[in-house]
């Protein structure tokens, strides 16, 4: 019976992250994204060229007791409606931009390991970007391009 009353409490502790932790919320491509790629002039070249890309999107919104330094701060990944440019005309695309986090102390001190409750600050750097379909749109296979490397 204990060991019960554990595993519920353990999977309700877990939804109760999942629902007050992280959730969607609003970012802006040319102020919160953009300054993420110009780090990686070759990728910002890339979707500069190949998409339209409109200015408001989600990512996740960072929340509750978890992390209560940061509570409404936002963190990748972040997805993006955007009109893809290919040889075969253009198509609309979720352009997906993730993105490798680092927490850091009141110190600016990384934090490694599980324990983000002094977290106060976070830099975020381009991993990679991937193009899905729009929702209730045609098939677009999902693409993903990595950074891998520089």
């Amino acid at each position: 019976m204990r060991k019960m009353v554990v595993v519920f409490f353990a999977v309700f502790s877990l939804s109760f992250y999942a629902i007050n932790c992280i959730a969607d919320g609003s970012v802006s491509f040319s102020s919160d994204i953009v300054p993420i790629l110009n780090a990686r002039p070759f990728f910002e070249k890339f979707i500069e060229k190949t998409f339209s890309v409109s200015d408001v999107g989600w990512g996740v919104r960072i929340d509750g007791p978890v992390m209560p330094h940061l509570g409404g701060a936002r963190m990748g990944p972040y997805s993006f409606n955007a009109i893809w440019h290919n040889a075969d005309g253009d198509v609309p695309v979720v352009l997906k931009i993730n993105t490798v986090t680092k927490f850091f102390d009141i110190l600016h001190r990384e934090i490694s390991g599980g324990d983000l409750s002094e977290a106060r600050s976070i830099e975020e750097v381009l991993d990679s970007i991937e193009i899905d379909p729009q929702p209730n749109r045609g098939s677009v296979n999902s693409q993903s391009t990595s950074e891998g490397g520089k």
